[in-house]
């Protein structure tokens, strides 16, 4: 079983400020990220320390969004099905998570245990956009 909750939350929340509990005060273990369909290649500026020089200097980063939500869902997934995110990602870890991930939550509104909302089918639809982009990358998980 995989019990998500209903609220977003940052990997930043959940690692640097260590946030355990939904607004609805449901405790959580673990972070997944969702993926939105963007595609986006956007540049960041950051700062970093040069200690030969003693100066800072700014750094011109490019980041693809949808490489990065995969780079942190293969980490994800490996530490939930795992419990280590140094173990590599396998394909089958998808199967162990996101169905069950899928079917609690369904499962949870059918028995009403979460209120049907637009929020809930919103967040179903998350979850299986996710899935979808897993089995686009993963064919051989679709069959």
């Amino acid at each position: 079983m995989v019990t998500p909750t209903m609220d977003l939350l940052s990997m930043r929340a959940f690692t640097k400020q260590k946030v355990r509990h939904s607004l609805s005060n449901e405790r959580f273990t673990h972070w997944l990220p969702l993926f939105f369909g963007e595609s986006d290649i956007y540049e960041v500026k950051r700062s970093h320390y040069v200690a030969e020089t003693k100066k800072w200097e700014q750094k011109l980063e490019v980041i693809n969004s949808k490489e990065r939500c995969l780079h942190l869902l293969k980490k994800s997934m490996a530490y939930i099905s795992s419990g280590s995110t140094r173990k590599p990602f396998k394909p089958e870890m998808i199967l162990e998570i996101v169905p069950k991930l899928i079917v609690t939550h369904v499962a949870d509104l059918i028995q009403e245990f979460r209120h049907v909302s637009i929020l809930a089918i919103r967040r179903l639809m998350n979850f299986i956009r996710l899935f979808r982009l897993l089995i686009d990358l993963y064919p051989n998980i679709g069959e």
